[in-house]
């Protein structure tokens, strides 16, 4: 084991210092703002990464995009790695205040909610799953899509006989080997325009407001402050996502008057606009279901003998095939009178450490949850049971679908949690189950909703009361999608695109 571990390290290391060595250089960072822009772009996630490119197309339209974070690192890139984001990249590290009803399995009742703090934003810390049918709006994403590879789980998950649900493969943004984010698809190709200037290690402060119209864009750049003046016709987009959007606002005056009252002792502010700002936050949450597997019928999960195997970190390496290349979310299934989806992730064993210090589950809790962790060679997967509001219903589902994988021999773990010792362990008693989702289900990290009301932004996303503010993110999402948020948000940012193009000024 501890010759896997030193290659395995070795090779890691090397990747590493490749990637940081080969980086390259864009003509569009600047480390000092200009006096003037067409458009100011707060964010450079999904949305800011998307509107950067697209407004920028006409090289007489000039853009500043400000991130507050820089580059992505280099595990972004390797899809098995995807979710170790959230413990070796920037992030925001934000935390629900203590529930009342829920996360009685995770420390204080508390849930972590990173959020992404370098280019291409918190959509870069997921898997990048999308759907064919949601994306053939745009040549880039479709050139960009690769399908789940097939294996007997993937076949036994497709084939089993739950009528009700819609099963499909998983698609992923990749390409030989590499996940690729909005950053890699539209930004970065456009970041050698002149008329793009993109400031990174910025992080906007506050907007400064002038007859209903943004005048002054505020913001910090290590110890350096910068101000921005607007002209008439410049317009400013946050795309900051679900929390850093309301944020700002609230910083700038902008928000429920109740609320700008009451921080108005700690932070000097202004009220500009009183509007329902921050209100509305709607997230997937998933209820994880784990389930065994005959080993010697299938042995393709991910568990710690094969991540510490330096021949599939090798053959990533040399190939950007096998095991690394990967998400292992290979299957999906919808079930739309339920509002429910059905995940597959072929993971035989999570590691409790990287997964209790991502979701803040206390350690008790992760080893009911997911038994024989600890064996390297375990082999399994787990069903994430994933709505709005997870219900029995949705978790009967998951585990109806599992058990019916014969291929593979599964069968589902049920938990025996102590907070739910008062109910009756089984899978078909309402309140046990109930009791389940309170201990153990977590959030999917898909939050929306927080400027969507309609009291805070028009049809065409601008701020009401104000000429030339507009948001163009996942907050300005009123319903949550059945499926991903980020392809709904890629679908906003290209839509404010096409009716800015369409604007008297702006010709291609």
């Amino acid at each position: 084991m501890w010759k896997r571990i030193f290659g395995t390290s070795l090779l890691i290391a090397s990747i590493a210092i490749y990637f940081d060595y080969t980086k390259p250089v864009y003509r569009s960072v600047k480390k000092r703002p200009d006096k003037h822009y067409d458009y100011i772009i707060v964010g450079g996630g999904t949305g800011g990464s998307v509107l950067a490119s697209e407004l920028s197309s006409n090289p007489a339209i000039k853009v500043l995009l400000i991130e507050a974070g820089g580059h992505e690192s280099w595990i972004s890139r390797v899809p098995l790695l995807a979710p170790m984001q959230m413990i070796l990249d920037s992030t925001w590290n934000y935390q629900t205040v203590p529930q009342s009803h829920s996360h009685v399995g995770f420390h204080d009742q508390i849930s972590t909610v990173p959020r992404g703090k370098f280019v291409g934003g918190t959509g870069n810390m997921n898997f990048y799953i999308h759907n064919v049918s949601s994306i053939e709006v745009h040549p880039k994403l479709v050139s960009a899509l690769e399908t789940s590879r097939q294996s007997p789980l993937l076949t036994s998950f497709i084939a089993s006989n739950d009528s009700r649900g819609i099963f499909s493969t998983m698609s992923n943004l990749q390409k030989n080997g590499q996940r690729l984010s909005m950053a890699d698809i539209f930004l970065k190709p456009a970041m050698n325009r002149d008329n793009l200037h993109v400031m990174l290690y910025s992080e906007v402060l506050k907007l400064y407001f002038k007859d209903n119209r943004v005048e002054i864009v505020e913001f910090r750049r290590k110890t350096n402050h910068f101000n921005v003046t607007t002209l008439d016709g410049t317009q400013v987009v946050l795309c900051g996502g679900s929390i850093n959007t309301p944020l700002l606002l609230l910083n700038s005056g902008i928000g429920p008057k109740s609320v700008l009252r009451a921080q108005k002792a700690s932070v000097q502010v202004s009220i500009v606009k009183d509007l329902p700002v921050g209100q509305g936050l709607s997230d997937h949450v998933s209820m994880p279901l784990y389930f065994h597997v005959n080993q010697s019928k299938w042995q393709d999960s991910v568990n710690l003998a094969k991540l510490l195997n330096p021949k599939h970190m090798w053959e990533y390496w040399t190939q950007g095939t096998g095991l690394w290349s990967s998400t292992h979310i290979l299957g999906q299934a919808l079930f739309p009178s339920d509002g429910t989806m059905i995940l597959l992730y072929a993971m035989g064993a999570p590691n409790i450490d990287a997964f209790t210090y991502v979701s803040n589950m206390k350690r008790d809790t992760f080893n009911v949850l997911f038994p024989e962790h600890t064996d390297p060679f375990k082999e399994g997967f787990i069903m994430l049971a994933i709505c709005l509001k997870v219900k029995a219903v949705a978790v009967r589902s998951g585990v109806k679908i599992g058990n019916s994988m014969s291929q593979v021999e599964a069968r589902y773990h049920l938990p025996k949690f102590p907070e739910c010792d008062q109910f009756q362990a089984d899978i078909g008693n309402d309140d046990y189950v109930k009791c389940m989702i309170r201990v153990a289900s977590m959030t999917m990290y898909h939050p929306i909703g927080t400027m969507a009301h309609e009291d805070v932004l028009n049809e065409n996303l601008s701020v009401k009361g104000l000429e030339n503010l507009f948001v163009v993110d996942g907050s300005a999402i009123g319903s949550l999608p059945s499926r991903f948020p980020n392809e709904a948000i890629i679908h906003l940012a290209l839509k404010f695109a096409e009716q800015r193009k369409e604007e008297k000024g702006f010709t291609q």
